[in-house]
């Protein structure tokens, strides 16, 4: 349920009027902490995904870090994954 979730975000994260609703919701801090607590990498991937799409819109990259994310991302480069692609 979790991954179809962040799996319809991320589909949002195309659709400019969703985008624009993304900013003022508090969607970015919810994708944050799913990403720091989840253990599933295909949930990581997703959201990883939406991030990278939301990166250019507006505010998202200051709050991006603000929350914390470049450190997420150091420590999830560190593990191991189950293909060789990079996030």
């Amino acid at each position: 349920l979790l991954y179809e979730a962040c799996l319809s975000i991320w589909l949002l994260s195309y659709y400019e009027p969703a985008v624009e609703f993304l900013v003022t919701s508090r969607t970015l801090p919810q994708l944050v902490g799913v990403v720091k607590g989840s253990t599933k990498e295909k949930v990581v991937r997703v959201i990883i995904l939406t991030l990278k799409n939301l990166l250019t819109k507006g505010t998202f990259r200051a709050r991006m870090v603000e929350l914390g994310l470049p450190q997420v991302v150091q420590s999830l480069k560190a593990q191991a994954w189950s293909d060789e692609r990079p996030l």
